[in-house]
């Protein structure tokens, strides 16, 4: 079975969070596990589907998904 490694961005698109998050993840140690290759950080498919089922993200604008919340309910 082959492995898929991404780099941060595309790790940090797959994840649907900025370059800038998945950075401060690894600064925190708080993240999806990473490997280093000299300075690049890859990131395993596999690992990145595990940590999203432990840590489930809100859904984005993209998906379609809005929530209305009036300012001012009555």
């Amino acid at each position: 079975m082959s492995e898929t490694f991404m780099k941060r961005e595309q790790a940090a698109t797959y994840l649907r969070v900025s370059k800038r998050t998945l950075e401060k993840w690894v600064e925190r140690g708080t993240g999806p596990a990473y490997r280093r290759s000299g300075r690049r950080t890859y990131y395993n498919e596999a690992d990145l589907d595990g940590w999203i089922k432990e840590h489930p993200l809100p859904p984005s604008p993209a998906d379609g998904v809005w929530v209305y919340h009036p300012a001012n309910p009555q």
